[in-house]
């Protein structure tokens, strides 16, 4: 930073923090700024670029350090709301902070205080313009050379910033090494983070339900699976969606149904819902079916697909839907799926009912989750069933990976109390977080500060009752108080006065770094909030930092996304690291929906299957030609805009039927004949075609005909080298007899359906 009075340019400001002792590049043709004004703007055009710099300029004062010429650290006073000293680790250059007041976000509530040193360097800057850049758009600095571009990074890094490197990497703080494009690259490719679609797969369209701030989509989007629309309740989720895909279809609430008036979408072929597990969490009061919100979970993801024919779901879920109750949600969901004609695929044995859950994903966060992957039975029979996720991760990571550097965690995540420190022995599991201290928060009987546990009592100071109640709020004044019962989940009415409120000790289980975290959500009372959890660093327990957060889940690329597309507050960008699932486990459920797409593509384009349940397969075997003594046929009929198809064994000649000496010409015993052919058609499509006899063949009397109706739902396969589906003008050519009997059939259900 320069000194006081400096020009500095507003349209291209460059990103912090600069190269170590290096000055700063200042165009000619810029805006005099005094020293607060700077901070301010630099730290708002840090966390909000491209934004317009005029507002609301000090509410992204939160980043806890500035580099300078000459290594000067400004350390900021963020969260000292008591008269504690500052503490600002190698803050050596004179800088004078004055402490002030901040909500529990570290956003100030008064103005800057900053008195900077007396510097009348006149540091020398050089602006030297690339060849490529003739305007001079680039700053070379020592070290570095910072390029700002219009759009967004393919890496999923700082929008509009590459990074190039004249010193070595062992020289590099961790925070410059984060900047490394080409390092973070391929830490990304190592931890198989960036999946990418086959050359020859096509552009396939899905819609996301419950979609947050799109982590799935935006894992599809590499794989060529885009998402034409999103249904999301969240007013900041539908405005990031809308500026993160441009053009996409978006609607709030999944009850009503508004998904329906999307009436040009093109064929929608897969559906991606990480439904609330709200009514399972351990957190929340596990009603399960018997919650008021139970359909949101067990149902609407079913309609969307319904209302879109598509034949893929996919999504994940809290392991308890599995468990709860001997997992009555889970069947609920299974159940709505198996009316519209879709199966859980795959089926794990030996796990409970079946789920694929998922523990460890290779990241710094364990979260028990189960994956879930809807498909249609027509689909199954074409490709088979669903294989196994495959989770890729070069290296498992710890906390301590994804750690800030220590000078840029603000000191309002710090929660003090009494810490207790725990023997640990290594190595570490990563089954569960590793418990490396306890701290005791709050005083028997003490002071009421947010976050403490009390009891509430009377006027004598007796205890009303004994729920431990925890203080959310405090008025401004601190004489009345908000109350939340966890272990009930309950907020009480109204505001309770703080002097009746005994206040009792509560412990933390403060977590080593050397291991993993737990799983963070996007509710949490005070004092650790969505976190969860505190972390052991530097002998101090305190919370996550939001990148810190954000890359529990190997999400960074979506906190910049966040950062670039929205105006959301910090608060909400924390809460979303725990609204969405692993970035790995996503990486695993989107690569493998990709692929089964493809292989049914390809068969339905013509291609030969792996994997060969189709009916027409099934059927083949069964056929009659129309020469024998007496039998029963079936006629399958496709009516399809286009015109009718018939199935037709090509090599025989012939339809699906049964020989029988003798058969009593009654409709009920007809249709009892051909009942396990069409068994066979229902094991391998999940559809029951109604059955309707045809009366008799013109060609051949002693041949009776049942007809059962197939409506385009009915993928058939046009492949396969005994059975096709045939045009009449096309069985004519085959076989007269052929073409009669099938005009009979095709005639007994036009009639039926005209006189409906």
């Amino acid at each position: 930073m320069r000194n006081a009075g400096a020009r500095h340019e507003l349209d291209r400001i460059s990103s912090f923090p600069p190269a170590r002792s290096a000055p700063t590049a200042v165009p000619d043709d810029s805006v005099e700024l005094d020293a607060t004004s700077q901070l301010r703007v630099e730290r708002y055009a840090l966390r909000h670029p491209g934004v317009d710099l005029t507002h609301q300029r000090t509410k992204e004062a939160r980043r806890s350090r500035f580099r300078r010429e000459g290594d000067v650290v400004v350390h900021a006073a963020g969260g000292l709301a008591y008269e504690k000293p500052l503490v600002a680790a190698q803050a050596h250059s004179g800088v004078q902070l004055v402490p002030l007041k901040h909500d529990e976000f570290g956003e100030p509530n008064d103005d800057w205080h900053v008195q900077w040193p007396d510097d009348d360097d006149d540091d020398s800057a050089v602006v030297s313009p690339r060849r490529d850049d003739p305007a001079g758009s680039v700053t070379q600095r020592a070290g570095y050379e910072w390029s700002r571009f219009p759009g967004r990074a393919d890496d999923g890094s700082t929008p509009g910033l590459q990074l190039a490197r004249s010193v070595p990497r062992a020289a590099w703080t961790p925070r410059e090494r984060r900047f490394d494009t080409a390092d973070r690259t391929a830490r990304t490719a190592a931890l198989g983070l960036l999946p990418v679609a086959n050359a020859s797969s096509a552009t396939v369209n899905g819609v996301e339900v419950f979609s947050g701030i799109l982590r799935l989509s935006r894992i599809g989007e590499r794989l060529r699976l885009r998402t034409l629309g999103v249904i999301e309740w969240n007013d900041d989720d539908l405005d990031f969606a809308r500026q993160r895909f441009p053009g996409v279809l978006a609607t709030a609430d999944v009850l009503a149904r508004e998904y329906r008036r999307w009436l040009a979408l093109p064929e929608v072929m897969f559906v991606i819902a990480c439904a609330p597990c709200r009514i399972v969490a351990t957190p929340g009061r596990q009603l399960g079916v018997g919650d008021a919100d139970a359909y949101v979970t067990t149902d609407a993801t079913s309609d969307v697909a319904d209302h879109f024919r598509s034949p893929f779901v996919i999504g994940e879920n809290h392991a308890n839907i599995a468990l709860l109750r001997d997992g009555e949600v889970l069947h609920a969901m299974d159940a709505r799926h198996a009316r519209s004609g879709r199966d859980r695929s795959p089926i794990v044995p030996d796990a409970p009912l079946g789920v694929e859950m998922v523990l460890d994903t290779g990241l710094a966060e364990i979260r028990h989750r189960i994956a879930l992957a809807y498909v249609d039975r027509r689909v199954l029979a074409m490709i088979g069933p669903s294989p196994r996720l495959r989770i890729i991760c070069a290296t498992s990571q710890c906390i301590a990976d994804i750690l800030d550097d220590p000078l840029d965690v603000p000191p309002f995540l710090f929660v003090d109390g009494r810490l207790r420190c725990r023997h640990v022995t290594l190595p570490l599991s990563r089954e569960r977080p590793t418990v490396a201290a306890v701290l005791t928060f709050g005083e028997q009987g003490g002071a009421v500060e947010l976050g403490v546990r009390a009891l509430r009592t009377d006027d004598s100071r007796r205890p009303i009752d004994a729920r431990l109640c925890v203080v959310t709020e405090l008025d401004a004044d601190g004489t009345s108080a908000r109350l939340f019962v966890d272990d009930e989940h309950l907020w009480l009415p109204g505001r309770w006065p703080v002097a009746r409120l005994f206040v009792m000790e509560h412990n933390i289980n403060v977590h080593d770094v050397r291991g993993v975290a737990t799983a963070t959500t996007d509710f949490g009372l005070p004092p650790v909030y969505e976190d969860k959890q505190l972390i052991l660093v530097g002998g101090r327990a305190r919370r996550f930092t939001t990148d810190e957060l954000f890359r529990l889940g190997g999400d960074s690329p979506g906190l910049s996304d966040l950062r670039q597309h929205t105006t959301m507050s910090e608060s909400a960008k924390r809460r979303h690291a725990g609204k969405s699932l692993s970035v790995n486990l996503g990486v695993a459920m989107m690569t493998r929906l990709r692929a089964q797409i493809d292989a049914f593509l390809d068969v339905r384009d013509g291609g030969t299957p792996e994997f060969d349940a189709r009916a027409e397969s099934k059927l083949a075997s069964k056929c009659v030609r129309l020469v024998a003594a007496t039998a029963v046929v079936v006629v399958f009929l496709r009516l399809v805009a286009t015109g009718a198809r018939v199935l037709v064994n090509v090599e025989t000649s012939g339809f699906p039927g049964v020989e029988r000496s003798e058969v009593e010409v009654t409709h009920r015993n007809v249709i009892d004949v051909v009942n396990p052919l069409l068994d066979a058609f229902t094991d391998a499509t999940g559809l029951r075609p109604p059955a309707l006899r045809a009366d008799w063949s013109p060609s051949a009397s002693h041949i009776h005909v049942v007809a059962c109706p197939l409506d385009d739902d009915y993928w058939a396969s046009n492949a396969h080298p005994q059975m096709s589906w045939l045009t009449l003008e096309e069985i004519r050519q085959l076989d007269q007899s052929l073409h009669d009997t099938a005009a009979v059939a095709l005639a007994c259900c036009t009639s039926l359906q005209a006189q409906r």
